[in-house]
C-alpha cells in the first residue's frame, strides 16, 4: 500500500485517493452522527461540537440569506450598516432556503463539500512536484489525517481545545468549512500557477483567476503567501521576458481586483473598523513552535530531506517552506495565516514519514506509522462522544422558544440574554442579541461583564440599565439565575424554566394584535400566571405578546 519507491509520474486519480476522497468526509460525519444518535431525554443535538460560540456565528450568517446578500452585525445592538463579506456563508444559506434545508444540514453539506474540494486541491498541487510515488502518497495521508492532539475539553464551554486549527487541513475538514474552503481555493490557485508557468496556456490564468476569487471572498490576506509562491515561480520557471512574466502572473488577479478594492473602502466604515481592531488574532511564533512541534518537526524533518536533494525537489521545499514565513510577522490576521503554511508542512511530514516507512523492512510499518497518525484524530472525534458538554444539546424548550421567536420577533428587536442563550438566538430564531459572539460585539469586553452582572449581581442596578440601553426582550432562565426580575419587565411567555419578558422601558405599548387573528402559541409556552410568587414586583401579562408581526413586514 506504501511502496518505498515508483514513478515519479503517478497515475492522475488512483485507487488510494478515491479511498481518502470519499473515506475522509465519511469519517468526519462519524463524531456529529453519534452525538446525534446520544442526545439524552428531552434534548436535541445543536449539530457542533467544537468552539460552538464561532461556529453559531457562522449558522447567523447563513441565517442572513433570508434578506438578501448583505451582512450586518446580529450580536451587537448599535445601528450597525454591515457590507458584503461573509458571502461563502451567505450563499449556502440561499441554497438552504432554495432547497428547504435546515441552516444546520446545509453548514454540514458546505463541511463535506469543502473537504472534497480541499482534498482534490491537495492531490492536483502535490502531482505538480517531482516526488516519489510513496512520498506522494504519504504526504496526502498526512494532509488528511494530522492534527493536533487535543490538550483539554471543556464541558461548559463544548471547547475540544485545539490550538490553532487552521494549520490541520483534517482540522479544517472536521470543524471549520469556510476555512477548508480557503485552504482548497488557495491550493487551486497554486496548482494553476504552476501549471501555466510549466504550459504557459492560458486556461490556467482563468482557472487561477476563478480560485483567486473564491479566496478572496472567504480570506483576502491569504494573498499575501499567495504573493511569495508567485514570486518563487517567477524565479524558478523565469523566460527571457520577465516582464511579459510578470504581467501574466499579475493578470491572474483580474476577477478578485474589484472586490478587494470594495474591501478597502469599506474596512473604513466605523463598524467594520471596529470589527477588524477587536477580532485581531495575533499569535507569538514562539507559541506555534511549541504548541505545533508535532507537525513542525517531521515538517523540518521532510524539508531537510528535500533539500538535500539535487534539482527540481529543492523548488518543493521552498514552495512548501514559503507560506509560513509571513506568519512570523506581527500582523493583525497573524494567527489565520497558518492555513496557508499547513497544507505545505503536512506535505513535507510525509516526505519524511515515506522516509522512515522505506527503512523498515516488515509490512507492518507503514501500518503501525498510520495508527499512530490516526491516533490525535481519533481522540478529537471521540472525547465529545464520552463527555458530551452543555453545549452539544438543546432542551426542547429552548427549541420551541426559538420557533416562537422566530415567528413573533423582527430581525430588528434586540433580546438581552445570558451567554448558553444569546450566541443561539440570532441563528436559531433570526433576532439580534445585546451582547454575545465576543468578536462581533462591538465593545464585547465590558457588555458581557454588564451582563453577567445583570443576571448575577443583586447589586446591580437593572432598571437603569434597561432604561440607559436598547432591549426589546430579556430572556430569563429560572434554573440559573436566582435573582428577581426587574419591574420593567412584563412576561409574555415561559418554555420550561425560559420566561421571554417584554422591556416596558418608559411606557412603551405593545403593537396591536391584528384583527381577526389570534396570538400563537408554540409547543411549550405556558401561560405565565404563576410564574412568580404574590407579591412580585413582576406583573403577570400572558396575554401580551408582540402580535403576530411576521419577520419582514416591518
Amino acid at each position: 500500500m506504501f511502496p518505498s519507491g515508483g514513478t515519479v509520474t503517478p497515475r492522475r486519480y488512483p485507487r488510494f485517493f478515491w479511498l481518502l476522497f470519499f473515506g475522509v468526509p465519511v469519517l468526519t460525519l462519524l463524531p456529529y452522527l453519534m452525538l446525534y444518535a446520544a442526545a439524552p431525554p428531552g434534548t436535541t443535538f445543536t449539530g457542533f461540537f467544537f468552539a460552538s460560540d464561532d461556529l453559531e456565528s457562522y449558522l447567523t450568517d447563513m441565517r442572513m440569506a433570508e434578506y438578501g446578500w448583505k451582512w450586518n452585525f446580529m450580536f451587537t445592538a448599535e445601528d450597525t450598516r454591515g457590507g458584503y463579506i461573509f458571502l461563502y456563508y451567505i450563499f449556502w444559506g440561499k441554497l438552504a432556503l432554495w432547497l428547504h434545508l435546515p441552516l444546520i444540514v446545509a453548514f454540514h453539506l458546505a463541511r463535506i463539500t469543502a473537504s472534497l474540494l480541499l482534498i482534490l486541491a491537495a492531490w492536483r498541487y502535490l502531482n505538480t512536484f517531482s516526488l516519489r510515488e510513496a512520498e506522494r502518497r504519504w504526504g496526502l495521508v498526512f494532509f488528511c489525517l494530522a492534527i493536533q492532539f487535543p490538550r483539554f475539553y471543556d464541558r461548559e464551554w463544548g471547547l475540544l481545545l485545539i490550538f490553532h486549527p487552521e494549520f490541520y487541513p483534517a482540522a479544517n475538514m472536521l470543524l471549520l468549512p469556510h476555512v477548508a474552503f480557503s485552504q482548497a481555493m488557495f491550493l487551486f490557485a497554486a496548482y494553476c500557477l504552476r501549471e501555466w508557468a510549466r504550459t504557459r496556456k492560458v486556461k490556467y490564468i482563468l482557472c487561477g483567476n476563478a480560485a483567486l476569487l473564491g479566496l478572496v471572498l472567504v480570506h483576502p490576506y491569504m494573498l499575501l503567501p499567495y504573493a511569495l509562491l508567485a514570486l518563487l515561480t517567477l524565479y524558478f520557471h523565469r523566460g527571457p521576458r520577465v516582464a511579459s512574466d510578470l504581467r501574466a502572473l499579475a493578470s491572474f488577479l483580474l476577477l478578485a481586483t474589484p472586490y478587494l478594492v470594495y474591501l478597502y473602502f469599506l474596512m473604513h466604515q466605523p463598524d467594520i473598523r471596529a470589527w477588524q481592531a477587536q477580532s485581531a488574532t495575533l499569535t507569538p511564533w514562539r507559541e506555534i513552535l511549541t504548541r505545533d512541534a508535532a507537525l513542525l518537526l517531521p515538517a523540518l524533518a521532510g524539508l531537510l530531506v528535500l533539500w538535500r536533494r539535487e534539482g527540481p525537489r529543492r523548488e518543493a521545499a521552498c514552495f512548501w517552506a514559503a507560506p509560513f514565513l509571513p506568519v512570523l510577522f506581527p500582523l493583525s490576521f497573524q494567527e489565520r495565516l497558518l492555513e496557508a503554511a499547513g497544507p505545505g508542512f503536512c506535505f513535507a511530514a510525509g516526505i519524511a514519514v515515506a522516509a522512515v516507512a522505506s527503512w523498515c523492512r516488515t509490512r507492518w510499518g507503514p501500518v503501525v506509522l498510520t495508527l499512530i497518525l490516526l491516533a490525535p484524530l481519533s481522540a478529537v472525534c471521540l472525547t465529545p462522544v464520552n463527555r458530551p458538554s452543555a453545549w452539544c444539546f438543546m432542551r426542547r424548550e429552548e427549541v420551541a422558544l426559538h420557533r416562537w421567536i422566530d415567528a413573533h420577533l423582527g430581525r430588528e428587536d434586540v433580546v438581552l440574554a445570558a451567554p448558553l442563550y444569546s450566541l443561539r438566538l440570532p441563528a436559531r430564531a433570526g433576532c439580534r442579541v445585546w451582547a454575545g459572539h465576543h468578536d462581533q460585539t462591538l465593545n464585547a469586553k465590558e457588555k458581557r461583564r454588564k451582563v453577567a452582572r445583570f443576571f448575577g449581581d443583586p447589586t446591580f442596578d437593572q432598571e437603569a440599565f434597561l432604561r440607559e440601553n436598547h432591549v426589546d426582550y430579556v430572556l430569563w432562565d429560572t434554573e440559573r439565575c436566582a435573582l428577581k426580575p426587574p419591574a420593567a419587565l412584563v412576561p409574555v411567555g415561559r418554555w420550561g424554566s425560559l420566561i421571554l419578558f417584554r422591556n416596558e422601558k418608559e411606557g412603551a405599548p405593545y403593537p396591536p394584535k391584528r384583527a381577526g387573528r389570534k396570538a400563537s402559541r408554540s409547543p411549550g409556552c405556558v401561560p405565565v400566571a404563576a410564574t412568580f410568587p404574590a407579591g412580585s414586583s413582576t406583573t403577570p401579562c400572558a396575554s401580551r405578546t408582540k402580535g403576530v408581526q411576521r419577520k419582514g413586514t416591518k
